[in-house]
């Protein structure tokens, strides 16, 4: 085995990880606090690398600067879409599935009704390569990418364990009735949860508007991604979902570096069949009663 291909592959696996965990991360948030399996929550990635792209394109605004206002455009539509088609459909499943089917139709047919149907590719920003000479080369967006992943996800885990509003948020995640009882208002929660869910969407399809560019049809890809990362990393466990979005990211990028391409979506099927059949609970969830009633 080539040692550089490998370390280029465990590189390669983190910087998937990353990408996964913007996706993974905010639908935790939103499915914990809100209740809300959002099925359009992968195309709002891509939205944030659609904004990047309009910003800097149209305006010719620096990048940074261009990501920052896709965020926040991003993460104000999820306190709207918290406020109007979800928040009256709180506790009925079937109709929030409906409603967010209902917006990735919504969302593809906006963006080729104002972007087109093509792929956008956000210009270069950072330009070259670095690495260890003879060992593993990646390129330094690449690089900025993982820092401002991870950058992105440690500051997440500390909102949420250190401020006031984070533990709030776990809180309601928990035990909403309890919570109320407290004083910590479910609906209140529940729109910093979007918005905070959304916005880190919107980073992570900034931050891939420069490689993959931006394109519609990749929405529902990202949302199974962010899927699979939180039912393997168990249900309500925050740090499960991050070890999940890793194994997830080595998993694709090793097997598309040693089998194929498509290898690398059947490696992540093939992960969770493996996790389920050994702990149907995921891997830091709490154990629960599987098999038929009477069992």
């Amino acid at each position: 085995m080539d040692v550089g291909t490998f370390i280029q592959s465990l590189w390669g696996g983190v910087l998937e990880a990353g990408l996964i965990a913007m996706v993974a991360v905010g639908l935790y948030l939103v499915l914990g606090v809100a209740r809300v399996l959002n099925f359009a929550h992968g195309h709002i990635l891509v939205l944030g690398g659609f904004c990047t792209w309009g910003f800097r394109e149209t305006y010719n605004l620096n990048f940074w600067l261009a990501a920052l206002l896709g965020l926040l455009i991003v993460g104000m539509g999820g306190i709207v879409m918290e406020r109007f088609p979800f928040r009256r459909f709180y506790g009925n499943f079937v109709p929030i599935i409906c409603v967010g089917v209902a917006l990735i139709y919504l969302f593809e047919g906006g963006v080729v009704q104002f972007f087109g149907p093509e792929t956008k590719t956000v210009g270069t920003v950072i330009s070259g390569t670095s690495g260890i000479k003879g060992w593993f080369i990646m390129r330094n967006w690449d690089w900025l990418v993982i820092g401002a992943g991870l950058g992105c996800l440690v500051g997440s885990g500390l909102f949420l364990a250190k401020t006031r509003i984070g533990r709030a948020m776990r809180a309601t995640a928990v035990d909403p009735d309890t919570a109320n009882l407290q004083g910590i208002g479910a609906l209140g929660m529940a729109r910093y949860a979007m918005f905070i869910g959304c916005a880190l969407a919107a980073v992570g399809g900034g931050l891939m508007a420069p490689k993959y560019g931006a394109s519609i049809g990749v929405g529902l890809a990202w949302m199974i991604k962010g899927m699979l990362a939180i039912i393997i990393g168990g249900l309500g466990s925050f740090y499960g979902c991050l070890c999940a979005c890793l194994l997830l990211g080595m998993a694709v990028s090793f097997s598309i570096t040693y089998i194929n391409a498509q290898a690398g979506y059947i490696a992540m099927f093939v992960l969770l069949v493996v996790v389920i059949l050994v702990r149907p609970w995921g891997l830091f969830g709490k154990k629960i009663t599987v098999g038929m009633p009477g069992e």
